[in-house]
C-alpha cells in the first residue's frame, strides 16, 4: 500500500509492505570450521516502510 506522485519527470512513492503468508527462510552452513542454521522469520509482524524516487 502506497502514495505515488509525478512531478515532471520524476516519480516519488511512499508507503509499507506487508507479507501476506508467514514463512520462515532457513539458511544452513556446514564446513570444516562452521556448522549452524539461521532461520528468518517473515510474516505481518515484519513489515517494511519505503521512500522510492524514480
Amino acid at each position: 500500500m502506497g502514495f505515488n506522485y509525478r512531478y515532471k519527470h520524476s516519480k516519488y512513492s511512499i508507503g509499507i509492505a506487508l507479507p501476506l503468508a508467514q514463512q520462515n527462510l532457513i539458511a544452513k552452513i556446514n564446513t570444516d570450521d562452521l556448522s549452524g542454521t539461521l532461520i528468518i522469520k517473515e510474516g505481518v509482524r515484519h513489515f517494511n516502510v519505503f521512500f522510492n524516487h524514480g
